[in-house]
């Protein structure tokens, strides 16, 4: 089995998501947090 990583760094939500394949639309693991932009870009690379 190969899993596949993402990682969605946005400017309100930092996702990540590891899928299993051959099946590519199982989902393993998601998890996601805010972004807490309102306190700025080091804030938000420090997480």
């Amino acid at each position: 089995m190969q899993t596949i990583w993402g990682i969605d760094l946005g400017g309100t939500k930092i996702e990540g998501v590891v899928l299993s394949s051959p099946s590519p639309d199982a989902v393993v693991i998601r998890k996601r947090i805010d972004t807490e932009a309102h306190k700025g870009y080091a804030h938000i690379a420090s997480q």
